[in-house]
Order: C-alpha cells, then sequence, then structure tokens
C-alpha cells in the first residue's frame, strides 16, 4: 500500500512528529510511506522523515487552479493507493487532484477544532460535504473535535485520537531525574513547572506568568519557540523574570520533563494535547485548563483541570509543589501507564491503518 501524506511546511510540529514515531508499525505492516510538503518556503522536519522511512518530495502550491492540474500528475506517477490530506486550509485542491488522479482512496485528518460562526461555518460545512462527495473519508483526533464535527458542521467521521511517542516519552529513574535537572541548572529540591509549546496565543503562557506572582518558590522553563520576546517583556514586567527561564527549541523535551514536578498547559483550545499526553507518558502530574480538549482527558487520567483563571491557576501549582515526591511519583506512574494504553503510537497507527484499508475495502 502506497500511502501520500500531504502536510504544509514540515516541522517539528504534532502531525509530523506522529508520522515519524508511526512509520516503524506502518512499515512492518507492507505501506511505503511518502510526505508532500507544499509550501514555498522547505521546513526543517525533511531528514527526520527521511530518517523514518518517508520518501518526501516538495511540490508548492499557491492555490490556483493549475495546483490541481500539477497535484494530479504528481499523484498519477506516484500510483498512490491512499491520499492522507492535513492542513484545514488547502484542503479542497489535494482532494480534487486526487479524484481526479483515480486514487483509490483519499482520507482526511481535521487536527484541530474550528467552531466556525455564521457564513464562514456554511462555507465549511460545504466544503465537507464536497469532499465527502468526491469520497473522502475523515478523521477526528479528540472527543471534542468530534463533538464539533458533528454537531457544528455535519460532518460523519472516524475518531482516532492523536499518539505521542511512548517508547520514549516514560518517567524517569531517579538518577535520569537528577542528570535532568543538573543539565538545566535546578538547584536542589526546588519545585519545578514547565510548559512545551510555541508562543501562539491559544497556548496562554500569559496566564502562567501572572500566577506565578503568587508561587514565588517555583521555577518555570518554558520550552519552545518564541516569535518574539513579549513573553520574556511581560516576565520582567510583572517582576516574576527571575522564576522563569525560557529554553528556546530543546533538542529532546523528555528531559524538561523528567526535570519537571508538575506540567502546565493553560491553552484556550487544543485540537487534542499532544504535548500533555508526552508529559503524562513521563509521569509527570499535569495541570490543564477546563477547556477543549484538555478537559476530554478528565475521565482517562489522574491530574488537575482549572479554569482560566491566574488564581485558580497558582492555587493548583501551589497544592501540587506541596505534595511529597513519592505521592507525585505514583499518580505520574499510574498516568503513564494509562496514556500508553490510550494515546501509544501503535494504537493510533493501527486506527489509521484501519480507516485506509476500510476505505479501500469499501470502494
Amino acid at each position: 500500500m502506497r500511502v501520500l501524506h500531504i502536510l504544509v511546511q514540515l516541522r517539528a510540529s504534532g502531525a509530523e512528529q506522529m508520522l515519524r514515531v508511526a512509520a516503524p508499525y506502518w512499515r512492518a505492516e507492507g505501506l511505503e510511506l511518502h510526505v508532500l510538503e507544499t509550501s514555498a518556503e522547505p521546513g526543517h522536519f525533511t531528514e527526520a522523515l527521511e530518517d523514518a522511512g518517508y520518501h518526501v518530495d516538495r511540490l508548492p502550491l499557491q492555490r490556483r487552479p493549475s495546483d490541481i492540474t500539477a497535484l494530479k500528475n504528481f499523484m498519477r506517477q506516484g500510483g498512490y493507493d491512499v491520499v492522507h490530506v492535513h492542513p484545514e486550509g488547502a484542503d479542497l485542491i489535494p482532494v480534487v487532484a486526487a479524484r481526479l488522479a483515480g486514487v483509490p482512496a483519499i482520507v482526511r485528518t481535521v487536527h484541530h477544532i474550528f467552531p466556525y460562526q455564521g457564513y464562514l461555518r456554511q462555507r465549511k460545512r460545504w466544503e465537507r460535504r464536497f469532499t465527502r462527495a468526491l469520497g473522502t473519508h475523515h478523521i477526528c483526533n479528540s472527543k471534542s473535535g468530534s463533538k464539533n464535527e458533528r454537531e457544528t458542521l455535519q460532518n460523519p467521521h472516524t475518531l482516532v485520537f492523536n499518539w505521542y511517542d511512548d517508547e520514549h516519552f516514560q518517567p524517569p529513574t531517579r538518577s535520569q531525574r537528577e542528570a535532568a535537572r543538573r543539565s538545566l541548572g535546578v538547584e536542589g529540591d526546588r519545585k519545578v513547572f514547565v510548559s512545551v509549546g510555541g508562543c501562539a496565543a491559544c497556548k496562554n503562557h500569559d496566564l502562567i506568568l501572572r500566577a506565578l506572582m503568587q508561587v514565588p518558590e517555583v521555577l518555570y522553563l518554558h520550552s519552545g519557540p518564541e516569535p518574539d520576546d513579549s513573553e520574556r517583556r511581560l516576565a520582567n514586567e510583572l517582576g516574576v523574570g527571575a522564576q522563569v527561564r525560557f529554553l528556546g527549541v530543546v533538542p529532546d523535551v523528555a528531559d524538561v520533563f523528567h526535570a519537571a514536578d508538575g506540567y502546565l498547559m493553560p491553552s484556550t483550545i487544543e485540537g487534542f494535547g499532544v504535548a500533555a499526553a508526552e508529559a503524562l507518558g513521563c509521569g509527570v502530574p499535569v495541570i490543564l485548563s477546563d477547556r477543549p480538549a484538555l478537559w476530554d482527558l478528565k475521565d482517562l487520567v489522574p491530574g488537575t483541570w482549572v479554569p482560566l483563571e491566574a488564581d485558580q491557576l497558582a492555587n493548583a501549582m501551589r497544592s501540587l509543589a506541596k505534595r511529597s515526591d513519592d505521592d507525585r511519583r505514583s499518580e505520574g506512574e499510574e498516568a503513564s501507564q494509562i496514556a500508553r494504553t490510550n494515546f501509544g503510537a501503535k494504537a493510533g497507527a493501527d486506527g489509521y491503518l484501519r480507516v485506509y484499508r476500510n476505505v479501500i475495502a469499501g470502494r
């Protein structure tokens, strides 16, 4: 089975990481793996995907009718059995091209929750209906996303949870934890809270900085790309700059999780929350916002969910910081096993593979 995944710019973000992690399972099932990058500027994740076993091509698209012809010819030459479309904003052109190219199975994953309103909601309903009419099978990656697709966009689909690298993100040994804390300059038994992810508005890192004003005894490690220095400036304005370390892009965020006493994700909305699953996999107790799709985890894993209020977040951090190391470790080990069972790479890879086979069999 020759499978082509279509993405925009290849970066170390959720979809690309999931494809990388799933590659060994798919290759063992006989899949031939391909990725097409469609951005004008190449990303930095090509080598990682190639190392995982993907053949990566690049065909910049400009959302013009001529793109359909270019993509159709590319797909015909590739002889793909499945074309799997991942972008939300550029899904119509590859779907049309795949149908014209005679691809047996067209699949599309909705990676985020899109609560469209007004005219845009009506347009998106039509687009999803149109792609279904062309034979596209949709996948959603969270319960909240599934509810939104059903109720807001009237879009039938299959639910396949996002996954994380459960072989890599595991609870640390005591020596691993000590080494991680030393490498990050954490002194003594100071309590450490971490976040992992870029500084997009929906990540709501400002709330963490404001909560730190009420818990001066803790250290906050911020791991992820920073498009500007606005969060650094805010930390200094709030007087918490000494409590915050901006780590930038860390080669292996497992080290950050291993050093942590708690993981913070106060997002206003998430498509799934892969970084939260990684933290759980590493046995780190989580404090998450009580928002979609993070509230989907409530029935599955131990943790704390808070409203989007600095006081509430600070109270949760203070409470977690007071717990004993043994208590946190016990909760973390339980959460790690649950995360592995529900969101491990093999479970997600098998879910996608079932969709591919069912769609091909249905045709």
